[in-house]
């Protein structure tokens, strides 16, 4: 059987790689809306590859993930039931019927008109749309987490004085920050195991493809690509993927950045917990550093202004001795870590300048200065805790556990992400046996023990 050929095929010099990972994906949408081509899809050399009018199956799924596609494979077919203007708006109304706290605090402040409008008025690209569609139909719990994020940080940059132009762009970046994970495996996105280091690399890239998905397919700022490539770098360096220092991100990365953290407490453990967005403020001060002061200031103000008292006083009236323990457990815990941090530290300035040691003197400094910021390793507060042992906790004792609860778990994450960063810097060492790093790799290797939940 002879393959048709385009007649263009050799006009078509600048050819779009076709991406399986996203085929896949539309197959599976195409399981309960139709995803029709809107005409003859060819691979980059002419060769025919799906007729026009075909469904994306599994079995056209299997025939595509084969080639490279003269054309991007989204501008090529068309998703039954795409998200539009209306339709998005109304997954908003969904959202904040769903998180009440989210929509008492928007009122509270009298920014809900000005932020539907927002949404009502997003000229909404069709590929960006469809890739939403298709976000929302395979990823649905992560797709609420699209939408929340968005949501806070339109809310996050209007509290912060921004321009509607700048609240604007900050709701698109968070909108379509997410949309690269559509072209990586999901096997790698659904594990729940560690990621190996090929893993995360794919993984990180999400950053990078998001921003290429809207540099072509629509008018967007480069603040807006900016912020969508950095709203997971943090200003202690462990951030991905450049790993930059304080300053050095943007004021709309570090906004979409912190809404992406509050959605992700939110929705997970916050959800599972009965907690809601005014129980963040612990969290934030183990933050503040990583997304600058002035937004740490705006996110306060608006939590704290909001309307939505925390949940953090019922925790504290239960005084059980069950959140006692397990805050006095993780105290000792980072404690330990606090001191290996200290001879990490000293460690390192006796060793021989490189760009990795460098890197990893940087980090340690700013973990260390968050530790300190946070006030919760003080011998004081460590005989404090002791003392309540046994005790009946008065109401004010009690809120000031739980505060310590969620900032002892925010603290583990950040050290973790610290531990995982000191793996990937040994990695580009090239004098490996030497002793001091033999001892900087036995200390990090120590602290990931204190972290271990065991």
């Amino acid at each position: 059987m002879v393959e048709a050929v385009s007649p263009h095929a050799s006009v078509n010099s600048q050819a779009h790689h076709g991406d399986e990972h996203y085929a896949n994906h539309l197959a599976g949408v195409n399981e309960t809306r139709a995803v029709v081509s809107t005409g003859d899809i060819y691979n980059e050399r002419g060769v025919l590859v799906m007729k026009a009018g075909a469904r994306l199956d599994k079995s056209v799924y299997a025939k595509i993930k084969k080639h490279q596609l003269a054309e991007s494979l989204a501008s090529q077919v068309s998703v039954d039931g795409t998200l539009n203007r209306d339709t998005l708006a109304e997954e908003f109304r969904r959202l904040l019927g769903t998180y009440l706290d989210v929509q008492i605090i928007s009122e509270t402040l009298k920014l809900r008109p000005e932020l539907d409008a927002i949404v009502r008025s997003y000229a909404i690209n069709p590929v960006t749309a469809q890739k939403l569609t298709v976000f929302k139909h395979q990823y649905p719990q992560s797709f609420d987490g699209v939408l929340l994020g968005a949501w806070l940080a339109a809310l996050i940059a209007r509290v912060h004085g921004c321009s509607r132009g700048d609240v604007t762009d900050a709701f698109v970046a968070a909108l379509c920050r997410d949309l690269g994970l559509l072209h990586i495996d999901p096997a790698i996105v659904h594990k729940t195991e560690e990621l190996n280091p090929a893993e995360w690399r794919a993984l990180q890239s999400h950053t990078i493809v998001s921003k290429m998905i809207l540099q072509s397919t629509s008018s967007a700022s480069g603040d807006v690509l900016r912020a969508i490539v950095e709203h997971h770098e943090r200003g202690h360096g462990l951030g991905y993927p450049a790993g930059i220092f304080g300053d050095g991100i943007s004021l709309l990365g570090r906004i979409v950045g912190l809404a992406d953290t509050m959605q992700a407490v939110r929705i997970g453990r916050f959800e599972r917990d009965k907690r809601n967005l005014a129980d963040m403020m612990p969290t934030l001060n183990i933050n503040a550093l990583n997304f600058g002061d002035d937004v740490y200031r705006a996110v306060m103000e608006m939590l704290r202004g909001g309307g939505v008292p925390p949940t953090l006083d019922e925790c504290a009236q239960r005084g059980d001795g069950t959140t006692l323990s397990a805050v006095e457990g993780g105290w000792q815990k980072l404690a330990k870590v606090s001191s290996f941090l200290e001879t990490l530290t000293g460690v390192l300035g006796t060793m021989q300048e490189s760009d990795a040691l460098k890197r990893m003197k940087a980090i340690t400094k700013q973990i260390e200065t968050v530790v300190t910021r946070s006030g919760l390793l003080t011998e004081e507060m460590g005989q404090w805790l002791s003392q309540c042992q046994g005790k009946t906790l008065a109401p004010e004792d009690g809120r000031v556990i739980c505060e310590m609860e969620l900032m002892i778990s925010e603290l583990k994450w950040q050290l973790r992400d610290a531990r995982k960063a000191y793996d990937q810097l040994f990695s580009t060492i090239k004098d490996n046996t030497s002793p001091a790093l033999k001892a900087l790799q036995k200390m990090a290797d120590e602290l990931s023990h204190a972290l271990d939940p065991q």
